[in-house]
């Protein structure tokens, strides 16, 4: 028997009580929005400012395997498709890395600032991606 988790998830958490009237409304949609929204998920542009130390962490820990150095400054390759961790742009030492991205018409810029969870270093990351490609 195929379990639909949409449904499980529903009925485990109760929708606000404003939007039940639209529920058979957001019902119909949904199989409209999810896909647009993973279409977009991924569409960032990611560059670098004057700042960028040519260091290569944001390589090192591209859990999709999309960033290269060339000539000391990263390269986000375009065929690969952005698992959006943002890992790149909050892990940069020098906060180097830009985001602009026209789907959600916002940019991730320094004002923004900057978050990694205070347990996990570059490093781990690195590592961990490391472990996983060596246990395939």
């Amino acid at each position: 028997m195929e379990v639909n988790r949409d449904e499980d998830l529903r009925s485990e958490t109760p929708p606000p009580s404003f939007l039940v009237p639209l529920m058979p409304v957001i019902d119909l949609l949904i199989p409209i929005l999810l896909p647009l929204g993973k279409m977009v998920e991924s569409r960032f542009s990611f560059y670098t400012d004057e700042k960028c130390t040519g260091c290569g962490l944001c390589g090192e820990i591209c859990l999709a395997n999309r960033i290269t150095l060339n000539s000391g400054r990263p390269i986000w390759s375009e065929e690969i498709k952005c698992y959006g961790c943002l890992a790149c742009f909050n892990y940069c030492p020098a906060q180097s890395i830009q985001i602009k991205s026209k789907w959600y018409l916002k940019s991730y810029t320094e004002k923004n600032g900057r978050y990694h969870h205070p347990s996990i270093s570059g490093k781990d990351i690195s590592e961990q991606k490391c472990f996983e490609k060596n246990k395939r």
